[in-house]
């Protein structure tokens, strides 16, 4: 924890920790007697060997749950109520032209508009938006959980996970007509000539771009509308910064450029700002993992250099 977060941690967040330790405790007792109830439920129909039975004990656990807590529709969620304490003050504390709704994000029609995924998805669920301008860019990003889902002969359902992340969108620094995609090329890097093939035969989007710089291309497979535009997009020095930007995440990272704008979609399976109810929130250790997941997220503005203006866009 550098020395300014850990000023502004013991100034504005570490007071209130008290009070959210204290909800995350109720929450926790009311989870585990809930859980425990019905598997106390379960295990009693079934030793009488009357599987009905367990709507009675279901019944009489409910009965005893609102004994032992109460009805109270006011009662403070544990993980919004630290949301809105701990990770909305830390946003603005990264940058105070932020604004973090927990309960909004991106919605399905821009993510489909980027086109870094083809065809809409079956399920579309998000979290966790922050939205706002850092210095002159405006950005938006939000976790998302995207599913695809097929019903076989069978009847049988199956969901499938097309995207679980990050995802971006923010201005970008020159303008452009056409649309540039720049995805991560699993074929190159593992296949060769023969993935390089398979990138050449693509018929669902624009012709392939091929750019001089090898080392982009190990991962990278760029399409665009305008090959002329593309370059013209992927400067060397831009190029350079994608790259590290991928090495920076260690995952398969994805770039579109669209009216525009550029999305950005980064695979990421943890939950970056959720706390959870089973650990203490005393642990100021914690708090700096959702800092630092907050960096993270904002310092893509500086890791691209969008704030630079070239003299098409000001």
């Amino acid at each position: 924890m550098d020395q300014s977060f850990e000023a502004f941690y013991t100034e504005q967040i570490e007071p209130e920790l008290g009070r959210l330790e204290e909800l995350r405790k109720e929450e926790l007792r009311r989870v585990r007697f809930m859980w425990g109830s019905a598997v106390v439920s379960l295990v009693l129909a079934f030793a009488v060997m009357t599987p009905p039975l367990v709507i009675v004990f279901l019944l009489i656990s409910l009965l005893l749950y609102f004994f032992f807590f109460g009805f109270n529709r006011k009662r403070l969620n544990f993980k919004a109520e630290y949301k809105k304490v701990v990770v909305a003050k830390i946003v603005q504390y990264v940058s105070p032209e932020l604004v973090f709704t927990p309960n909004l994000f991106i919605p399905e029609s821009r993510f489909n508009e980027s086109k870094i995924f083809l065809g809409d998805p079956d399920i579309y669920n998000g979290e966790d938006l922050v939205s706002g301008t850092i210095g002159k860019t405006h950005i938006e990003f939000c976790e998302l959980h995207t599913k695809d889902r097929t019903t076989d002969s069978r009847g049988r359902t199956t969901y499938t996970t097309i995207f679980k992340g990050i995802f971006y969108i923010a201005d970008f620094n020159k303008h452009f007509q056409g649309q540039t995609y720049i995805l991560s090329d699993f074929g190159e890097r593992f296949m060769g000539a023969f993935g390089r093939f398979f990138q050449n035969i693509n018929v669902v989007r624009p012709d392939i771009v091929r750019l001089e710089d090898p080392e982009f291309e190990k991962y990278f497979a760029v399409y665009a509308s305008d090959p002329v535009e593309a370059r013209y997009i992927l400067s060397p020095s831009f190029m350079e910064r994608l790259l590290a930007y991928r090495k920076k995440t260690n995952a398969a990272v994805q770039f579109s450029f669209v009216e525009n704008h550029m999305y950005i979609a980064v695979p990421w399976s943890v939950n970056l700002f959720e706390p959870s109810v089973r650990r203490s929130v005393m642990n100021p250790e914690d708090v700096n993992k959702i800092y630092t997941g907050v960096k993270f997220c904002t310092d893509i503005v500086q890791d691209l250099d969008l704030n630079t203006r070239v003299w098409t866009k000001e």
